[in-house]
């Protein structure tokens, strides 16, 4: 992931490093909150903002791994029953599998759904409340950075209805008001977001300009920006989007479901802790929304994997909050060490376009990247000096 974002820096990739650098020049643009701030805190540390998103997405990946770490250790357990989960090409492997998406914006909902579950393990009600509430208060600058998070927001809720034991009939009850307002400023930002029309070349333009006249030229009015790409996908309709994607329905309606049933499979083995997580039905209310809102979403993106990877990604890491304990016979055990290699090389989640699951995962790259980041480190710092 490090040399992904180093590249990322060094060639700015239009659809992921370009992303984060979407700002306000022309006024208020969808997903330009992030961006913003990078060009505030450029113009205050006389920094190039590419260098600081640079750092940012690297202290947010080990901010990710370092929590991850954490919460599989917390209740210092046999980990067999997540061994399938873990090494699957969708949980911590989809950034090798897809390296690209080491660079897209919802690395922050896992940090932040990360921390929570952690709160929630650790801290007692009240720390956990004072975390939880400032979240959720944020909540609606992370939709302004990308709506995506919108779509997510169900699972923060689920942490918090986990630990606070919330069930369906007390939703609106003193201690639930507090949250139901800040949920409602949430779908304000989702609104004002979804609502806005559509950019013009024109506000692209001086998206770039501003980036450039701050110091960071690796973004520059090439024609790989202005006609694709994150910044010029923001010109695009919606009839656009509908578009793009009935262009390749056909070829997901026969592989994704594939794909899918193959990702269920790493969550039979602890399939008693997430029974646990759904047995309160206001669980299944947030996550039937969740999935509801990703169907939306779907008629609109190409990205069905990366969608479909937050989920399983925060489903896996939910059912830590079960304190239901499992434990696997010996059977069990040399079956799931058995397929593992199997299942961890020679499928994927397919990231978007062609969705062909079988596909062998071939980590020579990964031994390639790690083998010349040095020689990127040392190129990024005369870059910056």
């Amino acid at each position: 992931m490090s040399y992904t974002i180093i590249v990322g820096y060094e060639r700015c990739f239009p659809w992921t490093f370009a992303d984060w650098l979407i700002n306000y020049a022309d006024g208020f643009v969808r997903r330009g909150f992030f961006g913003q701030i990078m060009v505030l805190l450029s113009e205050f540390l006389k920094v190039n903002p590419g260098a600081i998103v640079l750092f940012f997405l690297l202290f947010i990946t080990i901010a990710f791994f370092k929590l991850s770490w954490d919460l599989l250790f917390f209740r210092k357990e046999d980990l067999s029953p997540y061994a399938l989960a873990i090494f699957s090409p969708f949980i911590f492997s989809f950034y090798i599998t897809n390296p690209h998406t080491a660079v897209r914006k919802e690395i922050m909902f896992h940090v932040v759904l990360l921390f929570l579950i952690l709160s929630a393990l650790k801290d007692n009600v009240r720390k956990f409340r004072v975390k939880f509430f400032s979240i959720l208060g944020l909540y609606p600058l992370l939709i302004l950075s990308h709506e995506l998070f919108a779509v997510y927001l169900p699972y923060i809720l689920m942490v918090y209805v986990i630990k606070e034991r919330v069930s369906l009939r007390e939703i609106i009850k003193v201690k639930t008001i507090p949250v139901l307002i800040l949920i409602v400023l949430s779908m304000v930002a989702l609104v004002g977001a979804a609502s806005t029309v559509p950019t013009d070349y024109k506000t692209v333009v001086k998206m770039v300009k501003k980036v450039n006249e701050l110091g960071y030229t690796k973004l520059n009015l090439a024609k790989q920006f202005l006609t694709n790409g994150a910044m010029a996908y923001l010109t695009k309709t919606r009839e656009y989007a509908k578009k793009d994607v009935l262009a390749v329905v056909d070829n997901y309606r026969k592989y994704y479901p594939q794909a899918f049933a193959l990702a269920a499979l790493a969550f039979i083995p602890f399939i008693k802790r997430l029974s646990v997580v759904f047995k309160n039905k206001l669980n299944i209310l947030l996550f039937s929304l969740s999935l509801v809102l990703t169907a939306v979403l779907f008629t609109y993106a190409r990205d069905w994997g990366r969608f479909t990877s937050v989920h399983l990604f925060a489903i896996f890491a939910l059912s830590f909050l079960s304190e239901e304990r499992v434990e696997l016979s010996k059977k069990w055990k040399i079956a799931i060490y058995t397929v593992l290699p199997f299942y961890a090389l020679l499928w994927r989640i397919p990231f978007s376009n062609n969705a062909l699951p079988y596909k062998f995962i071939n980590y020579d790259n990964a031994v390639h990247y790690i083998i010349d980041l040095p020689k990127k480190i040392v190129t990024i710092v005369r870059d910056l000096i």
